[in-house]
């Protein structure tokens, strides 16, 4: 005589305590000699976040029933690599795997009432039986209406089993996971181990989050929570971005035993390496949060100021110092550095170099001492442009119409090579003036490179780009500035 055997699909993504509770339920009370669970393919492109690999599902579906003397696990929709219909997938599975046996496809009340609509729903409900799985709030007298209406058409063989309302759902996991909470007792621990060591359904912000908590001691990883906290606050306080510094504070310190002053550069280059991350405003802002720099920018003052004073800090003093904060952002930081190198000195210890360099840098901009306005950074740009013969160069006063900035400088380039020396000319030209690139995105191959100096926004693009974007309809009715080229234009 054969066997009953039942099928459970879905994308299992996670595998969680409701899916082996449903599958045991029915099990027993439909007497079946086994389970087999089939993972689903599920498309990578579908979330903003993508679901788990098909091969981590089943690895954790084997973790957490592999071991059950009931419960089987199926990759064969996972080998299709696409959409399967479930009578492609029974067929497969009676043809193949049981093929003296009967098989039984488990589902949901809403599913079935959808039977009829499924592929090749005749021949589904001729080879295949079904049992419905009745939740709390479902009519029983509609779903018995409807198995005997479909018996009345086809050789239907169905039964309905009634199981517990359990609110756990795999959304709601990943999005516990996403935000660190924890998921304990929702899945089986070793799921839970194995979505932490593989980073599953972690955006980068959760991936560098548990990145620090697993390499940091516990105290390490307090200062490191207070520091995003603040972070986060400062950069909506000052206008920074906020997702670019919770990352940057959640990896500023996983380095610390490298060194006082060598944590922050080797931090930088760790989430480069394990990442991917080429935002240089992010990596800037690991890598000088101890020691600060002439130039910083916005984003690594706010990582500077959240690590000296994150509410964990309680060393002589913090407490004044926190007021810094009602402070416009370079005063702030002026304040706390100096404050700093007046410790240092007194008790006989040496003050960065670095350090000193962006303390200068910072009293001349507070007292505007060799700082030039917006409109001479813009106009050196220009003439750095014009050096290097870029084409059709223009400035457009963008102060009176926009939040984020003053002045669009648009040049075009007449190759990829050209648009990456031109950007490298304003960058290092502007350095000598202690300038220095706040971000920079694009590359000369992609034909746009943007360099954003605060208040002022240089674009470098091919000619294809630039009359794709097409800035100046874009800001029409801000005015140009004037200008004389020092090369032919």
């Amino acid at each position: 005589m054969g066997k009953r055997i039942g099928v459970l699909g879905g994308s299992f993504d996670p595998l969680h305590y409701g899916h082996l509770i449903l599958a045991e339920q029915i099990r027993q009370e439909a007497e079946l000699d086994k389970v087999i669970l089939v993972p689903a393919y599920v498309n990578p492109f579908k979330e903003e976040v993508p679901p788990a690999d098909g091969h981590h599902r089943q690895e954790m579906l084997r973790l957490a029933a592999g071991d059950h003397p009931f419960f089987g696990i199926s990759d064969i929709e996972l080998k299709r690599e696409g959409p399967s219909y479930t009578y492609d997938t029974l067929a497969e599975l009676k043809e193949r795997d049981y093929p003296d046996d009967e098989l039984f496809f488990i589902m949901g009340t809403d599913s079935f009432y959808q039977l009829e609509h499924w592929h090749k729903a005749e021949e589904l409900i001729e080879n295949f039986g079904f049992l419905i799985g009745m939740r709390k709030g479902y009519d029983e007298n509609e779903l018995k209406a409807t198995i005997s209406r479909l018996q009345q058409k086809y050789p239907l063989k169905a039964e309905y089993i009634r199981i517990p309302e359990l609110e756990i759902s795999s959304t709601d996991i990943k999005q516990r996971i996403r935000d660190g909470k924890s998921v304990r007792f929702l899945l089986p621990d070793a799921c839970i181990s194995y979505i932490r060591e593989h980073e599953l359904y972690l955006d980068l912000v959760g991936k560098v989050r548990e990145y620090a908590r697993t390499h940091e001691k516990t105290s390490r990883f307090v200062h490191t929570c207070g520091v995003v906290k603040m972070a986060k606050q400062l950069a909506r306080q000052y206008g920074a971005d906020p997702e670019k510094a919770e990352i940057a504070a959640w990896f500023h310190d996983v380095r610390r035993p490298a060194g006082n002053l060598e944590h922050g550069p080797a931090a930088a280059d760790l989430l480069q390496q394990l990442y991917g991350v080429t935002d240089e405003d992010i990596l800037n802002a690991i890598r000088f949060h101890t020691t600060g720099r002439p130039g910083m920018s916005l984003l690594e003052k706010v990582i500077k100021i959240a690590d000296q004073l994150e509410e964990g800090r309680d060393y002589p003093g913090v407490e004044h110092m926190r007021s810094f904060t009602k402070l416009p952002v370079d005063e702030c930081v002026y304040r706390l550095m100096t404050h700093t190198r007046e410790y240092v000195h007194s008790i006989g210890g040496t003050f960065d170099t670095l350090s000193d360099e962006a303390i200068e840098w910072l009293h001349k901009r507070l007292n505007k001492e060799e700082i030039m306005d917006n409109k001479e950074l813009a106009l050196l740009a220009v003439k750095l442009l014009d050096s290097k013969k870029a084409r059709d160069i223009s400035i457009i006063d963008i102060s009176e119409k926009s939040g984020f900035a003053d002045y669009f400088v648009i040049a075009t380039a007449g190759s990829a090579r050209q648009i990456s020396a031109l950007c490298d000319e304003v960058e290092d030209g502007l350095a000598k003036d202690n300038i220095l690139v706040n971000h920079k995105e694009g590359k000369g191959e992609t034909g746009w490179v943007l360099l954003d100096y605060g208040d002022v926004i240089v674009n470098v693009f091919s000619a294809e780009q630039r009359d794709h974007y097409q800035i100046e309809k874009v800001w029409i009715d801000c005015p140009q500035v004037e200008f004389e080229p020092t090369a032919e234009q």
